[in-house]
């Protein structure tokens, strides 16, 4: 079978998956799993005694608003559950090395830079941490947007992902 050529790909050089974009594999693989994941432990925690998650937290020094406990359990649910139906999305046509991954990743990464601040603010509504917020509460949030940041980046100015991604 003849492979497509590209003119800033000479004799297929980047026609395979290879480079930094099996890192970007890796990561969206464990970000599926991830988010499969914590969706069950989501759907496991709505149907646990409200006692035993607050023997739990007590201890760390968490207080918990019980009326938003459910209703932020149902969107974190629901919000992996979109995630990861996007994600196959994306991994699909990742993987098939379609031209339209780019423009999906680039939609799934301002999704998720989106969803960092609503998923902030209300886990700052619903768990009360008793010593007020730390540093490590904005450092994370922040971490993973430079990740998701960095990723799109590279994705959009690759010559590798250029010359990979042409049909």
């Amino acid at each position: 079978m003849q492979e497509l050529q590209n003119p800033g790909n000479p004799a297929g050089q980047y026609s395979k998956i290879g480079g930094g974009l099996i890192l970007i594999a890796v990561f969206l693989i464990y970000m599926f799993f991830s988010l499969l994941v914590s969706s069950v432990m989501f759907v496991t925690l709505m149907f646990v005694n409200q006692n035993t998650i607050l023997s739990f937290l007590e201890p760390m020094g968490i207080k918990l608003y019980y009326a938003l406990l459910k209703p932020y359990l149902i969107y974190e649910f629901v919000r992996n559950l979109l995630l990861i139906l996007f994600l196959i999305i994306v991994l699909v046509y990742f993987f098939r090395k379609k031209k339209a991954f780019v423009r999906l990743m680039t939609a799934f990464t301002a999704a998720l830079l989106l969803l960092i601040p609503v998923d902030y603010y209300m886990v700052r509504i619903v768990f009360v941490m008793a010593h007020g917020s730390t540093i490590q509460e904005i450092i994370g949030p922040a971490v993973l947007a430079g990740i998701y940041i960095l990723i799109l980046i590279y994705i959009l100015t690759s010559k590798r992902v250029k010359a990979t991604f042409i049909n």
